[in-house]
Order: structure tokens, then sequence, then C-alpha cells
């Protein structure tokens, strides 16, 4: 997917929950048995890990799909890639919702090949109210900038 797109040479890919699950239901499963408290331990550090490799990237793809649901842990994952907005956000393509199209998809969602990134806005597809918006400096204590 993404062969034959200029510029991008190699890639890391940083995952919104410490967690990977071939099908979807199963990660839904996993994060449901799990207690507020934990994930919110288990969230931050995975924001603290995605910090250095989103400021390190010259490029950040977003790639989640529908599988991302819009809130406040949305909005931290999103302030950590694009470091508080100081960076663009591009993604392969986008889904019938807006969101940032997930690289497995399949059928009419799938990632078109050798189509150029897009550059991608949260807030044109899911708009957040302000005062739900997150800083990661707010998470990691850490500023962006």
């Amino acid at each position: 997917m993404l062969q034959g797109r200029p510029g991008i040479g190699g890639f890391t890919v940083v995952n919104a929950d410490d967690r990977i699950a071939t099908d979807p239901h199963d990660l839904d499963a996993w994060l449901a048995g799990q207690d507020v408290a934990t994930m919110k331990v288990m969230r931050q550090a995975n924001l603290v890990r995605m910090l250095p490799l989103a400021k390190a990237a010259p490029v950040r793809i977003a790639a989640w799909g529908n599988l991302l649901a819009p809130g406040l842990h949305a909005d931290r994952v999103i302030a950590a890639l694009s470091l508080d907005g100081a960076r663009p956000l591009h993604a392969f393509a986008l889904t019938g919702d807006g969101a940032p199209i997930h690289p497995l998809a399949r059928g009419r969602s799938r990632v078109p090949l050798g189509m150029p990134l897009v550059e991608w806005r949260a807030g044109h597809s899911r708009p957040t109210p302000p005062r739900a918006r997150a800083s990661i400096e707010t998470v990691t204590g850490e500023r962006c900038g």
C-alpha cells in the first residue's frame, strides 16, 4: 500500500491503544474488559511512547478507519501525532464518515493504490466541542511545539 507513494521509504506504526487484534471485534471485547483506571494508565503510557515517534516522523499518517471513536482519547491521540496541531496529519484516503481509512480496509473502503496521501483534519470529519479537546501536554507533561 505504501509502494509507489513518493517520499515514503519506510514507516513506523503506532496504535491508538497498545493492543493489536486481527479482528476489530476482538479489540472491542478486550477494551470492554478493561477497567477505567487500567485503561487510563495504559493509554497514557502509549501516548508517551507515541510522542517521540511523531516528533521524528517526516510524515504522520492517521489510519484507524472507524476503529477510533470520537472523544477525549481520540483527541489525545490526534494531539500526540500532530504535535498539538503543529504538524499536519495525512491519510491514505477517507471513509464515508471522513475518518482516515484503515490500511486493511477491504471492498469499496479499501485504500486506493497509487493515490497520493490526503491531508486529514479531525475537526472536518467529526467535530468535537472545544472544551473536550486534549493537549498532549495535559497527558504526558511534555510540550509538543
